[in-house]
């Protein structure tokens, strides 16, 4: 009896110490990875004042997100155009260029985009369209492939380290964000 006792514990120590190596590696498989994108790219990341400064860009990319069925923006993506505007406004680039979501004729992320920026004083001929921007990845992949644009300054407010991490793997220069985006009438995050 106490053989059989013993050799149960001891199966149990077992598996309960794979389970606790197998809980460690997805902890690792997480973590590692994230820390390694994080400590390798937010060096690059900078702020508008410091995009001011740089030596002057092709133009400045704004990537796209939900554009409501009544064709206004959501409040994340005026925040990345605001963001894009504000940039340009520093001079750092006479061209802006739009990259996001048309792949349905009723859904347009890049046209609602171009229309904030020409009612908020930009040349419409200063504004290019990437309607074929489904993803970060194809937004910065056709950027530099397609509009033969050397990575820009890639406004990226509230955006994800993943499009830090690719627009500075793709051969980009600093990317801008807002420290704190501004919050806007009706934004459900505002409060």
């Amino acid at each position: 009896m106490k053989k059989k006792a013993k050799a149960k514990r001891k199966t149990a120590g077992k598996v309960l110490l794979a389970l606790l190596l197998l809980a460690a590696f997805a902890a690792a498989a997480v973590f590692v990875p994230n820390a390694v994108v994080k400590a390798g790219r937010e060096k690059r990341i900078i702020t508008i004042e410091e995009a001011a400064e740089l030596e002057k860009a092709d133009c400045i990319l704004a990537l796209g997100c939900r554009v409501y069925s009544n064709g206004s923006m959501s409040p994340m993506l005026r925040d990345r155009v605001q963001l894009a505007l504000d940039v340009y406004r520093t001079g750092v680039s006479d061209k802006l260029l739009m990259s996001g979501d048309h792949g349905k004729t009723d859904y347009n992320e890049v046209q609602a985009m171009k229309d904030y920026l020409i009612e908020n004083g930009v040349a419409s001929s200063d504004v290019f369209m990437d309607h074929a921007g489904f993803s970060t990845y194809d937004s910065i992949y056709r950027a530099k492939a397609v509009f033969n644009a050397p990575l820009p300054p890639l406004p990226c407010a509230l955006h994800s380290r993943k499009a830090r991490y690719r627009g500075v793997r793709r051969g980009g220069g600093g990317l801008v964000r807002r420290e704190h985006a501004p919050r806007t009438a009706g934004d459900p995050r505002a409060g």
